[in-house]
């Protein structure tokens, strides 16, 4: 009986010293597992900061390079509209002869060799081409006086201001008319240069304008 217990009181010691040990190892498995858990979380957050430190480091760099172009854009067109102002500000305006001096100095007799009608046929000519296109397209001398008493008021009469500073007053209507019926009478292109300081290729413009657009529309 005596042997019995001793060998009983036995096995449970070695059973207890197994669970001990088992009991030291799953905590010491357990303690290897949540360092290296905590390892491995340590690294995806040291790796996720490297990107995005690269990610900040490219999108600094391509600031850097758009910045770059979009001032090298604007430097030019700045400089293309300086040479642009410097072009329009020294440009000097055309000074031309009115069509009211003109029509003062020439006589009756003249005006029909210069023009082959009378000068009341030439009015009348004036007034139905005006009536027919309007006056904005007209543009006689009594509708330019009208714009410069206006000053800046309406949009029209700025424009007009601004042209006149830029490139001189417009060329009325009636010189116009006057310049087609020279040409068709065998005048010159250059002759409307001298005469209404009117540029001959300008001239020929004039002349098919006022033919098409004016008289045989």
């Amino acid at each position: 009986h005596t042997s019995e217990v001793i060998r009983r009181t036995r096995l449970i010691n070695k059973t207890n010293i197994l669970q001990h040990k088992f009991l030291m190892t799953s905590q010491k498995r357990k303690r290897r597992d949540s360092r290296l858990n905590h390892e491995e979380e340590h690294f995806q957050i040291a790796k996720k900061r490297k990107i995005e430190i690269v990610l900040i480091c490219v999108c600094i760099f391509f600031l850097g390079v758009c910045s770059e172009i979009f001032s090298s854009i604007m430097n030019k067109l700045s400089s293309r509209t300086n040479n642009i102002s410097n072009g329009a500000r020294s440009r000097i305006p055309r000074v031309r002869t009115t069509w009211a001096k003109e029509n003062e100095r020439i006589s009756d007799r003249m005006f029909y060799r210069l023009f082959r009608m009378q000068r009341p046929c030439f009015n009348t000519l004036c007034t139905k081409i005006e009536r027919t296109v309007g006056e904005k397209k007209f543009r006689s001398e009594r509708y330019n006086e009208k714009l410069k008493r206006q000053g800046t008021s309406t949009p029209e009469s700025r424009m007009y201001k601004a042209r006149c500073e830029s490139s001189g007053d417009n060329i009325p209507g009636e010189v116009k008319l006057g310049i087609t019926l020279r040409l068709l009478a065998g005048a010159s292109y250059l002759d409307m240069f001298l005469w209404f300081n009117v540029c001959p290729d300008h001239a020929r413009k004039i002349s098919r304008e006022v033919m098409e657009k004016w008289i045989c529309n």
